[in-house]
C-alpha cells in the first residue's frame, strides 16, 4: 500500500475492506446522498464547576459497529431469524460477523498490542513510536464512521451512518438518565463523552452503572463507559468552549482538557499568554482579584509602550487580496505604499494595529512588513491592541464568571462621589 493511501483514511480502509471481501463498491455516481442528524448535545448553564468527572464511552462508534454487526452485507429490510431491529427502524443480520465489524475488531486488537508494547518499551524513543502508532489506529477507528457517511465515496452507506448516529445519541441520552437518576449533575455531553459533577470516589461506580444499564437497554455488550479524567475546577463557557486541568489519572495530571480555548496558531503571543494565564489561575481555584492582578500586570507594559513587536503580532495566510480582512488590508496597503516585495495570495501576512502612519503616507488601521524596520514611523494603536488582543480574548471567560473585565484591563473610570 502506498504512502498516500496510508495517510488517507478512506484509501486505507479500502485496503482493509478488499482483503476481507470480493464485493466491489458502487461507483460515485450510484452512491446515495442523504442529510444526517448529528450527535446529541447536553447543555447546562455556563459557569465554573467543581469536582467534575469526564465519563467517556470507549470507542463509541466502533463499538456500535461491531456490537450491532453493522455492515454493508448484514443490512436487511425486514424482520427474520437472527435479525435485530434498532430504534431508527433499520434491520441487521447477526448470523455472521460482517466485514466492517471484522475491521473494527482487528483494529481494536492491534491497538491493544501497540499499547502493550508501549508499556513494555525499554527506551523513550520506542515508547513514543508505539504511542504514535496506537494513536493513529485510534483515529482510523474513529474515522470509519466518516467513511460510511462520506457521500460520493464508494463504500459510503447512509443506513450504517444513520444507525451509528442514532444509537450514539441513544447512548448519551442513557448516560444522562443514569447519572441524573443517581443524583449527579450532568453539565455537558456530546458524541461520546459527558462532564458530570460527582465525587472522585464515586466516579468509577457511576461509569460501571452506566455500562450496566446501556448494555442491558441496547443489548450491545461492546459498549463500555469509563472514567477518562477528573477535573477539580472546570470552566464551561458554552457549546464546545470549556477548559480544566486534569487531576486524575496520575499519568495525565496537569494536562489541559479544553475545547476552543487556547487555540489558534495565528494568534498574537499576548493573546495566547493572557488567556492561558487567566485560565490557569481559574482552573486552580484562583479568585477574581488574583486573575485581575495577573491581567493588569500583563496589560500595564503595553500601556507604557514597553513591548516587542513580535508579542503583539498576529499572522494570517491570505486566500485573496481584498479589504475584507485585516491581513488583506495590511497587505494591500503595503503593496501600494511600501517598497518591499509585494504580498500575494498564499502568503502569511503579519500585522499590527496602528493609529498613525509615517509622514506622507495615507491613514491605515493595520500595518505589515517584510522587515521589521519598515514599521519605523508607524505609531502602534495601544488602545486597539489591548482591546482586540487581550480584552476580546478574555471576554468570554469574564462574562461567564460575572467578573469586571474593564477593571482587569485597567480602564480609567470617572470618579463618583455618591
Amino acid at each position: 500500500m502506498g504512502l498516500k493511501s496510508v495517510a488517507n483514511v478512506t484509501n486505507f480502509a479500502r485496503g482493509l475492506i478488499s482483503r476481507r471481501t470480493k464485493k466491489k463498491a458502487p461507483s460515485r455516481y450510484q452512491a446515495e446522498r442523504r442529510d444526517l442528524q448529528g450527535a446529541e448535545f447536553i447543555l447546562k448553564e455556563p459557569g465554573l464547576y467543581e469536582d467534575v468527572a469526564v465519563i467517556d464511552y470507549k470507542g463509541l462508534y466502533p463499538s456500535l459497529m461491531t456490537g450491532f454487526n453493522l455492515s454493508w452485507e448484514t443490512k436487511r429490510f425486514g424482520p427474520g431469524e437472527n435479525i435485530i431491529k434498532l430504534e431508527n427502524g433499520t434491520y441487521w443480520d447477526q448470523s455472521e460477523k460482517g466485514v466492517l465489524p471484522q475491521i473494527v475488531d482487528y483494529l481494536f486488537d492491534y491497538r491493544d498490542v501497540c499499547k502493550k508494547n508501549m508499556r513494555n518499551a525499554e527506551t523513550k524513543e520506542e515508547r513514543a513510536a508505539w504511542n504514535t502508532t496506537q494513536s493513529a489506529v485510534k483515529r482510523v477507528m474513529a474515522s470509519l464512521y466518516g467513511m460510511t457517511a462520506h457521500a460520493g465515496y464508494g463504500w459510503a452507506d447512509m443506513d450504517i451512518a444513520e444507525t451509528i448516529l442514532s444509537e450514539g445519541r441513544r447512548c448519551i441520552s442513557l448516560l444522562d438518565s443514569v447519572a441524573t437518576n443517581m443524583g449527579y449533575n450532568v453539565l455537558y455531553g456530546f458524541t461520546d463523552s459527558a462532564f458530570i459533577q460527582v465525587p472522585l470516589e464515586d466516579a468509577e461506580t457511576l461509569a460501571a452503572r452506566i455500562t450496566e444499564v446501556v448494555q442491558e437497554q441496547t443489548g450491545n455488550t461492546s459498549l463500555v463507559a469509563e472514567l477518562e479524567a477528573y477535573i477539580p475546577y472546570w470552566l464551561f463557557a458554552g457549546k464546545n468552549l470549556y477548559a480544566g486541568i486534569v487531576a486524575y489519572p496520575e499519568a495525565d495530571k496537569g494536562k489541559w482538557k479544553s475545547a476552543r480555548f487556547m487555540k489558534g496558531s495565528n494568534l498574537a503571543p499576548i493573546s495566547k499568554n493572557s488567556e492561558r494565564e487567566a485560565l490557569a489561575l481559574i482552573c486552580r481555584g484562583g479568585n477574581e482579584s488574583e486573575v485581575r492582578e495577573t491581567v493588569l500586570n500583563m496589560v500595564a507594559p503595553l500601556r507604557r509602550g514597553e513591548f516587542e513587536v513580535k508579542d503583539i503580532t498576529q499572522s494570517t495566510r491570505i486566500g485573496v487580496l481584498s479589504n475584507r480582512t485585516a491581513a488583506g488590508q495590511a497587505a494591500l496597503y503595503y503593496n501600494t505604499h511600501m517598497d518591499g516585495e509585494p504580498f500575494s495570495v498564499g502568503d502569511s501576512v503579519p500585522y499590527v494595529y496602528v493609529s498613525h502612519p509615517p509622514s506622507g503616507l495615507p491613514p491605515t488601521k493595520y500595518a505589515t512588513w517584510r522587515d521589521e524596520s519598515e514599521l519605523e514611523g508607524f505609531e502602534i494603536d495601544i488602545k486597539a491592541t489591548i482591546k482586540k488582543l487581550v480584552e476580546k480574548k478574555l471576554q468570554p471567560i469574564f462574562k461567564v464568571l460575572g467578573w469586571d473585565l474593564e477593571a482587569a484591563m485597567g480602564e480609567p473610570r470617572p470618579a463618583t462621589y455618591w
